[in-house]
Parts: structure tokens; C-alpha cells; sequence
């Protein structure tokens, strides 16, 4: 996995399909996370969890 890279209020990421990433927050600052979906087939079934903290089915 690459290393963090860390980024400030407004910016975004795109994330290509099959790609494996986390997220996380390490300031004391909430986040709002935006997640948009494209494609014919919008759904959550395709998600494959390698490390889960929070104990959610893979």
C-alpha cells in the first residue's frame, strides 16, 4: 500500500475501481466524508474488507 497522503478542506480523491485504500483522520478536527458512485451498477455488494477495525462483515 502506498504511503499516507495527507489532505486539507476541500480537496478530493478518486479512487479507480478494484483499487484498495483506507481512510482515516488523524487530526482532532471532525471530516464529512462525500462518497459519489458511478457506473450502471450502484451498490455495495462488490466491497471486499482486507482489515476492518470496526468488525463489519468482509
Amino acid at each position: 500500500m502506498r504511503e499516507p497522503r495527507p489532505k486539507r478542506a476541500g480537496e478530493q480523491i478518486f479512487l479507480p475501481k478494484g483499487s484498495m485504500h483506507r481512510l482515516s483522520n488523524v487530526s482532532g478536527t471532525p471530516v464529512t466524508v462525500i462518497e459519489i458512485q458511478f457506473g450502471n451498477i450502484l451498490s455495495e455488494e462488490d466491497i471486499e474488507r482486507f482489515n476492518d477495525d470496526y468488525g463489519r462483515d468482509s
